[in-house]
């Protein structure tokens, strides 16, 4: 579920109302290995009706965690113990196979039994001197949904061909080199004379690295330029469905690794020599070597 910013038929504490005039304050970053995923949470208010309500177990935090790929839907509850001095803080560990791609975490506190009387400290001077009654599941308090982008399958980059692939061209003859991105790795599409020369070269292994200079580089270019342009344009759906690819999550991991902020970056062409390690120099010792065995 997605919490939605909405009127509600009682006071309600979220940072879109002014319901009542009291701070809360929620974080939730996520963290991961190859067998699960770690949501690091931290919540903080300081209402003190409504912190009595969870010191007395009437109303329960609440972090729920919707997965739409896996179907993965739970709602995992805060134990009263965990709330000391307005704040609590912890852990939820999820199976990695349990979520992937978008997944949705919503935080909110509900009311877990019926409560009567409800006037929380900083009810909004509308409501007068009106009391409510909070039935179980009611919504004391809300914060926003985080989506996250969860993936653990991207390639470390060590290769040219772990994020690009080269395939003939079957339509054209001749002509220039098109590239895809809509696919798990940079699609380089050869037209047919020029995919025998790739071919070719590529039989010989020491001419590696002059084709990664050659060809990698530029085609790396193009999907540095295409993760800017996503992610100055939009950061939540498009960026969501740019990370569907192996290769865009590769390079953004790679990227991050990097500390390098695509968003402010000009020079594609130093970021991709960086990401390749200097395939330039790579190849002019490759040119080398060819050279010393001809004579």
């Amino acid at each position: 579920m997605k919490v939605k910013n909405k009127n509600y038929p009682h006071p309600v504490l979220a940072p879109f109302s002014d319901d009542v005039s009291s701070s809360i304050n929620c974080n939730v970053e996520v963290e991961w290995d190859k067998s699960y995923y770690y949501l690091k949470y931290e919540f903080n208010l300081d209402n003190e009706t409504i912190v009595e309500l969870i010191k007395t177990e009437k109303a329960n935090f609440i972090i729920h965690v919707e997965c739409g790929k896996t179907f993965y839907r739970k709602a995992h509850k805060i134990s009263a113990g965990n709330f000391i001095d307005n704040q609590t803080k912890d852990v939820i560990t999820i199976p990695a196979k349990n979520i992937k791609d978008t997944t949705e975490v919503s935080i909110f506190l509900c009311a877990r039994t019926e409560v009567l009387d409800y006037m929380p400290i900083g009810m909004h001077p509308d409501y007068g001197n009106n009391s409510f009654v909070l039935e179980n599941g009611d919504f004391v308090a809300v914060w926003k949904t985080y989506k996250f982008d969860l993936y653990q399958d991207y390639d470390p980059i060590k290769k040219t061909d772990s994020i690009i692939s080269f395939l003939r061209d079957e339509n054209r003859d001749t002509g220039e080199i098109t590239i895809a991105v809509d696919c798990d790795k940079l699609t380089a599409y050869l037209p047919k004379d020029m995919h025998q020369i790739y071919n070719d070269l590529k039989s010989d292994i020491s001419k590696e690295d002059i084709l990664m200079s050659i060809l990698g580089v530029p085609i790396l270019m193009e999907g540095l330029l295409y993760i800017k342009d996503n992610t100055m344009m939009d950061e939540g759906v498009n960026l969501s469905s740019c990370r569907r690819y192996r290769w865009f999550r590769s390079l953004e991991k790679k990227l991050a690794d990097m500390n390098v902020d695509i968003k402010s970056e000009e020079n594609m062409f130093v970021i991709a020599q960086k990401i390749f390690e200097n395939p330039c120099k790579k190849a002019g010792k490759a040119f080398e070597r060819i050279d010393e065995r001809q004579y």
